[in-house]
């Protein structure tokens, strides 16, 4: 660590004394789970901290959000998979599941289904747009 650089551990220390040093890294460990700010001299660190939790909170969501949407197509797909039309596909839990989440679930079907193999477009395709 540099001389003109300080740690230390939230929430123990006061964010006032941090933001008057030089540069501050803010960090209760340096690991890949906790994120690290470097805050110059002179600047509040409260607005700043508070803006990085929305944002981190944001992010989560929409994780859980797409790791549910990914569960859903799965299931969606082993129960309709051998269905050669779509009008066969809408009677079942893990559409009326996907059916019932909010609209940002199309715009992660595009960004999910890049990952799901050829044979599986053409019943997401359907799944697109009965949803």
């Amino acid at each position: 660590m540099t001389k003109d650089k300080q740690t230390y551990n939230i929430p123990s220390d006061s964010q006032p004394a941090m933001a008057s040093e030089p540069e501050v890294a803010y960090s209760s460990q340096s690991t890949q789970e906790h994120i690290i700010l470097t805050i110059p001299k002179g600047v509040d660190a409260e607005p700043i901290k508070e803006k990085v939790n929305g944002y981190y909170a944001a992010l989560l969501q929409e994780y859980v959000v797409e790791q549910e949407v990914k569960k859903n197509i799965e299931e969606w797909l082993f129960c309709t998979g051998m269905f050669s039309g779509p009008n066969l596909c809408w009677d079942n839990a893990p559409f009326r599941r996907l059916q019932s989440m909010d609209r940002i679930t199309l715009q992660m079907i595009d960004k999910i289904r890049e990952d799901y193999p050829d044979y599986t477009q053409r019943h997401i395709g359907w799944l697109k747009r009965k949803l």
